[in-house]
């Protein structure tokens, strides 16, 4: 065994379910529709591999979402890549990228978890 590793049943780790890694259950950018006094984000894929439809109602939502598509188009390989979401390079936003994002958000807006911790204690 190398350094970090732990024989036993060690501490228990509450950690949030991973964002979707494989193409298929990603967010593209048509799976978010949206007009002016509604929308929808579409789960292709999602826990227990059942699709969904969640609805957009707040204004402030979808006028984040569509202030990010003006800004999306600029970036690199926006035209080629259907994701939401890109990084710097235009590639997919990893698992880990969109884990620091949510976290960040998280610290910023003083959310806890259920435990009670925010996202810098864990």
């Amino acid at each position: 065994m190398g350094p970090g590793s732990q024989l036993g049943l060690g501490p228990a780790i509450v950690r949030r379910d991973d964002a979707p890694k494989l193409a298929p259950r990603a967010l593209d950018d048509n799976d978010v529709p949206l007009s002016a006094r509604k929308g929808k984000v579409i789960v292709r894929s999602g826990k227990g591999e059942t699709s969904r439809e969640i609805p957009l109602l707040d204004g402030t939502a979808r006028a984040s979402v569509t202030e990010w598509r003006t800004e999306r188009a600029s970036w690199p390989g926006a035209a080629d890549n259907p994701a939401l979401l890109l990084n710097r390079r235009g590639g997919r936003l990893s698992t880990r990228a969109v884990d620091q994002l949510v976290d960040e958000l998280a610290t910023d807006a003083d959310l806890e978890d259920a435990v009670g911790r925010l996202p810098t204690d864990q």
